[in-house]
């Protein structure tokens, strides 16, 4: 640590130094002087022979650890004073990296906190969840379902997890909250109404391994989840205890009735603990696994090994690697289906993947948009950057001067370099720190947006503030702003004319500053930048405007679709859903019922088909349709024409007739100029079995919006419902009178089938669900990139603006020459205007042809039936959103440069020649 000590002691240090040379200098004029010769002589003599007495001091200071390090600190100091004498300029630079930074910032938070940053558990390095893989290639949610009996057989033989747990997806269910505070006991006298409530039953080990400790209280306790139904007993998220207790501290033993259950309360979870996530849903309170049949009466998960109800997450062991726990999982999974095999969705696989809040963040589409995002606001920054560039530029011209002497002092290069890059840092670093700020707000922004659509429990936003993963993202992205931007000014400002400069002549860095070639790239640059984001968001925004006015075909205020009971025996899950729809049919309100396996503008089904009897061209009829199963009254609920030929019957439903009704446009593509009443259809209706159906057509439907608002279907074949087996089919109800008195009728004729209580029960009409959801898409995307383009031209108006008023404050004596030969303020007007728009024009050309390809990309992205065309059908090329908005932006760079050029031609020759 000699070194430390000698940094703290190095001013000490130093003045010994400069005594012990000007001692030495001393001693050498008394000796000169001693040998005749007079004092001045031997001053003089003294000197020339002893050399630059500061060099030597500070060539002595290399000889210790420090001088890069004061070096840093001088040019940190001297960019400090330089940044303070220009105040403006410095608030310009660091609101326009801050603002850049910024939006970079935060959407790289949301990345690390829906992508990167693990559950909020002990070792959450070490987490992983499940997921399976089917031989249909079923994905979303119910990769990662399993049953209770898997769980139990993979806790027991694996050889890869320390442990594993259970917990359940969310569920809603009715929760009665005491009226008396110190109830603990429950009676109809001290129970409040139900309300909806969300739970998620867990293993009894889910707490502890975890590591989360309870606030108030205590977790599950092992023997806890070992008998089914014999522990009614919560544990309260901490938001929950706040808001509907109050804070209580006397909590514990309190008591709370889900259902028809009483459950006492053991305890309150940490405020930290949000869950385990996927989907990212915080639940009010959780319960042991085996408490299933009292919170979900008429269910029985635990004793049936094919129903997937349940995720399972798991801490590998120490010496387990990813792909090892990968291997032994799918071995067990073939072993446990050798005793319950499932010929419907067998399992090929089991991986492994990070747990994190949000699910599976690995897959390459989500990586895929995620880099797609940061690449759009990277390019906001690098206008950023580029104006900055240009302002060190045009700050740099004006110390040429300085510059020079100290070149002429001696300065290396790479120390001036040094010296100006160091300024940049400092504005790059001051902009993170701005960045930062700009940050939280917008993550905070974005947060609350999505609480809009997540709902209360989505409470888990505010527990995710930045952690040293953003902060070293921030710091990391200042430094190679700073660099990209401050490199090349550096550079430039280093290679000064020491002749040219000294005599103050000339421009800047020795050459005519309207020739700068990497002036007119920048500005090029943003400009094209600009251009691509404009006109992609003015397509954007013509698609807005369109779906305003796009209609599915079909009613949709009226129709509001439901989920049907639903029971594990699949006789009495027929029986009960026979009876649900009979009840419905029933109600008053309800003027019509519909069975259907994909609710419209939801979901549908891809088979493959194959048209019979067609003269169609080869090629020409189409291979794969939209498909959907429906009843005879799915028309009717919808208000779906029948333009030809008949519908169904109930009997030819009920009886499973081999029958088909196919939309306009698949009639005009299968059999054109013929007519496809009574032709034969083959639907690939088995994919794992490649099993096919022949179908004969009876009817043809309008074409309608079903699988998409933004587009009409390409081809629609649609299949009759079997009523033997109802157990994959939802409900369409078309209801006809009030919908709050409809759906107070329909809450209670549940109710009384399966005795769940529904306090909050509502439905949304597929307006409300589904067309206006597709629509907020098309919405978001369009208000995103308008937000994104806006600051992109203002960004590049300042830069056009701040390199033509750069330009004319260079070129005085040049105008005033210009203006003593003849020139007129019209010719030096054109003038300025033709140097400053020369730029602009070509950025503006080549991100017209950025935005072709962008617009072409989106189209053929956006092509397939199941993806939303957010453009609603716009032209690859719309007129109005190239040439109309690439005028726009004309016409700004115009005014940009008009400010500065007209400035130009109020220069009097006279002084503008006297002063140069």
């Amino acid at each position: 640590m000699k070194w430390l000590k000698q940094w703290f002691l190095r001013r000490r240090i130093y003045g010994d130094l400069s005594e012990e040379i000007t001692e030495h200098l001393r001693e050498k004029i008394e000796e000169l002087v001693a040998s005749g010769m007079p004092r001045k002589e031997a001053v003089a003599a003294a000197r020339r022979e002893f050399g630059n007495v500061t060099l030597i001091e500070e060539d002595s200071r290399t000889v210790w650890r420090w001088p890069s390090v004061e070096d840093f600190f001088m040019d940190l100091r001297f960019g400090l004073r330089m940044l303070a004498k220009s105040p403006i300029f410095t608030l310009v630079a660091v609101l326009t990296l801050g603002f850049g930074i910024g939006l970079n910032t935060t959407l790289f938070s949301v990345v690390n906190t829906v992508a990167l940053k693990p559950v909020p558990v002990r070792n959450s390095g070490r987490i992983v969840r499940l997921e399976r893989w089917f031989a249909n290639n079923l994905h979303g949610d119910s990769q990662y379902a399993f049953s209770s009996e898997e769980f139990r057989y993979f806790a027991e033989q694996n050889r890869v997890f320390s442990s594993l747990m259970a917990t359940s997806f969310p569920l809603r269910v009715a929760a009665s909250l005491p009226l008396d505070p110190s109830a603990t006991q429950l009676t109809k006298a001290f129970v409040g109404p139900p309300e909806s409530a969300t739970v998620e039953m867990v293993s009894a080990n889910y707490f502890a391994e975890l590591g989360r400790a309870p606030a108030l209280g205590r977790v599950f306790r092992p023997e806890e989840g070992e008998v089914a139904g014999a522990d009614p007993v919560v544990v309260l998220s901490y938001p929950y205890w706040q808001t509907r207790f109050g804070s209580d501290p006397l909590i514990l033993g309190k008591v709370l009735k889900v259902n028809d259950t009483a459950f006492t309360v053991i305890g309150v979870a940490p405020l930290e603990f949000v869950g385990t996530g996927n989907p990212p849903v915080m639940a009010d309170f959780w319960t042991p696994l085996t408490m299933q049949a009292q919170v979900l009466p008429g269910e029985d998960w635990l004793n049936h090994p094919l129903d997937y109800e349940i995720q399972l997450l798991g801490y590998l062991a120490p010496t387990a690697a990813m792909n090892e726990a990968e291997a032994d999982m799918t071995v067990l999974e073939q072993r446990f289906a050798e005793d319950h095999p499932n010929s419907e969705n067998k399992t090929t696989a089991i991986t492994v993947q990070r747990a994190t809040f949000f699910g599976n963040t690995e897959d390459w589409r989500f990586r895929a948009i995620m880099a797609l995002l940061m690449a759009i606001v990277g390019m906001v920054l690098a206008i950023a950057c580029a104006n900055l560039a240009n302002m060190l530029l045009a700050k740099a011209s004006g110390r040429q001067s300085e510059v020079a002497v100290r070149l002429a002092l001696g300065a290396s290069r790479a120390r001036l370099v040094r010296q100006l890059l160091t300024e940049s840092m400092l504005l790059a670093v001051v902009g993170g720190a701005a960045g930062v700020l700009f940050s939280l707000w917008g993550t905070r922004a974005l947060w609350l947006a999505a609480g809009q659509f997540a709902g209360s429990h989505s409470a888990f936003v505010t527990h995710t503030p930045p952690d040293g993963r953003v902060f070293c993202y921030t710091l990391l992205l200042s430094v190679a702003t700073g660099v990209l931007f401050g490199l090349w000014p550096a550079l430039a400002s280093s290679r000064s004319d020491l002749t040219t400069s000294l005599k103050d002549a000339g421009t800047a860095f020795g050459q005519r500053l309207d020739r700068s070639r990497l002036r007119g790239l920048l500005v090029a640059g943003q400009i094209a930048v600009s251009t691509l984001f404009l006109i992609v968001a003015g397509l954007l925004a013509r698609g807005l405007v369109r779906s305003q006015a796009v209609h599915p075909g079909f009613e949709v205020r009226t129709v509001y679709p439901m989920p049907l009971l639903y029971n594990h025996d699949p006789a009495k899950n027929n029986a009960l859903r026979q009876r649900e729809i009979e009840r419905l049919e029933a109600l008053p309100d309800i003027q019509n019922v519909a069975l259907v396996d994909f609710i419209p503008l939801r979901s549908t089904w891809t088979p493959q088909v194959e048209a019979l009897d067609t003269k169609a061209a080869p090629g020409s009829a189409p291979s794969s349709v939209l498909a959907r199963h429906i009843s005879p009254a799915y028309f009717d609920t919808l208000g779906i024409p029948i333009v030809r030929g008949r519908n169904f019957t109930r009997d030819e439903a009920q009886s499973g007739r081999a029958l088909a009704i196919v939309s306009a446009a698949m009639a005009r593509q299968a059999w054109p100029q013929e007519d496809p009443l009574g032709k034969k259809i083959k639907v690939l209706t088995s994919w794992t079995k490649r099993e096919w159906s022949t179908f004969d057509v009876v009817g043809v439907a309008g074409d309608i919006r079903s699988a998409n608002i933004s587009r009409l279907d390409p081809a629609f074949v649609y299949l009759p419902t079997s009523f033997e087996n109802l157990k994959d089919y939802s409900v369409l109800l078309r209801i006809s009178g009030d919908p709050r008195e409809a759906m107070g009728a329909i809450r209670s004729a549940l109710e009384q089938l399966d005795g769940r209580l529904r306090p909050a029960f509502s439905l949304l009409n597929l307006e409300d669900s589904e067309v206006q959801g597709q629509i907020l898409m098309a919405r978001t995307f369009t208000l995103s990139a308008i937000f994104l383009a806006g600051v992109a031209l203002i960004l590049a108006s300042i830069g056009v603006y701040g390199v033509m008023a750069f330009l004319v404050s260079q070129r005085g004596k040049e105008i005033g020459i210009h203006m003593a030969l003849g020139a007129t303020r019209q010719n030096i007007l054109l003038l300025m205007l033709g140097q400053g728009m020369r730029p602009v024009i070509f950025g503006g050309v080549l991100g017209v042809v950025g935005a072709l390809g962008a617009s072409g990309f989106m189209r053929a992205l956006l092509i397939f039936p199941g993806s939303v065309d957010v453009l609603y059908g716009a032209r690859w090329f719309d007129p109005f959103a190239f040439v109309g908005l690439s005028l726009l932006l004309v016409a700004v760079a115009l005014l940009a440069c008009y400010i500065p050029a007209h400035r130009a031609t109020q220069v009097d020759p006279l002084v503008a020649l006297r002063h140069e």
